[in-house]
């Protein structure tokens, strides 16, 4: 048995998890990062391009939520964004 939500769970848990990744819990994941002595530069993308990156995309996922759209993807899409969040 999976733990992925059933089609009308996976709109609320996904939203669940989108919530999760508020601003201040990204700035603190940022501020930890740092703190551990990590290089925000290594790498393909800079910490900074992919905490932006991060943030567009849970606006975008939180507006297709919001307008419908999300539920009117196929659940094989839903499941995989899911799964990615």
């Amino acid at each position: 048995m999976s733990d992925e939500p059933t089609k009308d769970r996976l709109p609320g848990e996904l939203r669940r998890a989108l919530n999760a990744l508020s601003d201040e819990v990204q700035h603190e994941a940022s501020r930890r990062f740092i703190e551990g002595g990590l290089d925000p530069h290594a790498g393909g993308l800079s910490l900074d391009e992919v905490m932006v990156t991060l943030s567009q995309v849970r606006d975008v996922l939180s507006d297709a939520l919001e307008t419908g759209k999300f539920v009117q993807s196929p659940l094989a899409v839903q499941s995989d964004l899911y799964g990615q969040v």
